[in-house]
């Protein structure tokens, strides 16, 4: 919709029937705000990637069930607070958030986040992926990470999941015995 429109700071409007947002503001390096609720959206891939001035993320998303690359490259990404009850893959949907301190989210479906969390900021995390497989890479080089204190009861592969995380000291970890490649 938006796709390069480096100008685009804001848009507050209503979506009912829309239920594709992907691309939606991609590469839009000035846009700051999105007050919107989507309700039938379903998919949101690459939809802020590339927002490089988007700081926060509010809002209700029941329905979407893909959100990769949603929020790559938001380097001032800080904050987000939504509810993904149908999302099973996060790749690189933080990729390179490099502000991201507070992130209030559920993932209840996710198997797998590739990258996702990589060269973002993030100092904590504390957030349950109960059915989370594959953690391939998932916090690669979060120069910033110090703690993880999440249950991922069903991990599989771990391959480089926290490769070159050079501050973390804390792995509050519950039991992982489905875990054959660390």
């Amino acid at each position: 919709m938006f796709l390069n429109c480096p100008n685009i700071r804001t848009f507050n409007a209503e979506i009912p029937s829309v239920t594709s947002t992907d691309n939606m503001f991609n590469n839009c390096g000035n846009f700051t705000d999105f007050t919107v609720e989507m309700p039938k959206v379903t998919s949101t891939n690459y939809m802020f990637s590339g927002c490089s001035s988007f700081t926060t993320f509010i809002s209700d998303c029941p329905e979407v069930t893909n959100c990769n690359y949603m929020f790559n490259n938001c380097s001032k990404l800080n904050d987000v607070q939504c509810n993904f009850p149908k999302v099973t893959s996060l790749r690189y949907t933080f990729y390179g958030a490099g502000e991201l301190s507070n992130l209030s989210c559920s993932f209840p479906e996710v198997t797998t986040f590739d990258f996702s969390f990589a060269y973002s900021k993030i100092k904590e995390f504390t957030l349950d992926i109960p059915k989370l497989s594959d953690g391939y890479y998932g916090f690669y080089y979060c120069s910033n990470l110090e703690k993880i204190a999440s249950d991922f009861p069903l991990l599989q592969s771990a391959n480089y999941m926290f490769y070159s995380c050079p501050k973390l000291k804390e792995v509050q970890q519950y039991s992982y015995p489905n875990l054959t490649t660390a």
